[in-house]
Parts: C-alpha cells; structure tokens; sequence
C-alpha cells in the first residue's frame, strides 16, 4: 500500500473519532473494520432518528410553556402530542429488539442504551399527564416544571444517541468502501 493511500486512511480514522461524542468515538475504536452492520437496523436507527429530533423539538417547546404560563388546555394537548411521539419511538426500539440479533456489536448497543432512557421520557409524560388531570390549575408546581426540563432532556439525549449513532453508520461505511477500493489497488 502507498504512503498517500495510508495518509488517507489516517486521515478518514482521525475523522472518524473527531466531532463524536465520547460514547460514538468509543465505539469507532473498538468495532471491528469489516463487521458488517445490519442495514434493516440501520434503516430503522435512521427512522428513529427522525422521530427522536420531533421529540426533542416537542419537548423543548413543552417546556417553554411553564414560563410562558398557558392554560392548561395547551398543556394537556401538547402532553397527548409527546405520548403520541413516545410510543412511536417505542414502536421503532421494539422493531430494533426485534433485529438485535442480527446487529452489529455497536448497534446492539445502542439498542441497549435506548431502552432505559425512552422508559424514563415515558414515566415522566405519563406524570404530566396525570399532573394535568388531576391538579390543572397548578402547572407552576416544581415537580411539573422539573418532571418537563427532564423530560426534555432525555429528549435530547435520545435524539444525540440516535444522530450520533447514524453518522458513526455512515462514517463507518465510507471508511470501509474507501479501505475496500485502497486493497484493490
């Protein structure tokens, strides 16, 4: 192999670790080149995604509706939107259990680490919800406003997982269609 085509892989290795985040670069160093990912799974981490970006787009103006202090109607219908959002993403983690066993080893892991976060986003809206319903004139109360920032914050912790784990996909393939081209030459 030539100095510029191992320049190149260093390059797109060095890539690879940059701009992740410590769990993504983790697993950029310890998954095996050549361990080939599911591409159903990968399809569905792509799906989910979506689904989790919406989520913590919902969540964030969610939250924002405890400073803004709207009535409790907004509150309640907004609350049936992120249950809605919830059990799509559910939806998305029970196809993905469904295939881990035909994930690679880093995509298995992130099927791991979705569960307990997407259960604690549902615990949490489940308690809004019945916050709302039973106690709609207190939405001012500080375990309504810390149970929203929470959840809002696992949202955006699922959707990081889900992003940083579709561009490690990616960034992964391009190394090894690039590394597959270099030991042809």
């Amino acid at each position: 192999m030539s100095r510029k085509h191992l320049t190149h892989i260093s390059i797109l290795a060095g890539v690879l670790c940059l701009g992740m985040s410590p769990l993504a670069t983790l697993r950029a160093t310890t998954t095996p080149i050549g361990v080939h990912d599911s591409a159903e799974v990968s399809r569905i981490l792509k799906e989910a995604r979506t689904a989790a970006g919406k989520l913590a787009t919902t969540t964030e103006l969610f939250h924002s509706y405890v400073r803004n202090n709207l009535d409790w109607r907004t509150h309640a219908e907004k609350a049936h939107q992120v249950k809605v959002e919830v059990n799509a993403l559910g939806a998305h983690l029970a196809d993905l259990e469904v295939l881990h066993h035909q994930a690679s080893p880093w995509q298995q892991g992130v099927i791991r680490s979705m569960r307990p976060i997407l259960v604690q986003i549902k615990q949490e809206t489940e308690f809004v919800i019945q916050h709302i319903s039973e106690k709609p004139r207190l939405l001012a109360h500080p375990e309504y406003r810390d149970a929203l920032e929470k959840k809002h914050e696992l949202a955006t912790q699922l959707a990081r997982l889900t992003d940083d784990s579709v561009d490690y996909a990616e960034a992964k393939n391009r190394f090894e269609q690039l590394r597959g081209g270099l030991e042809s030459n």
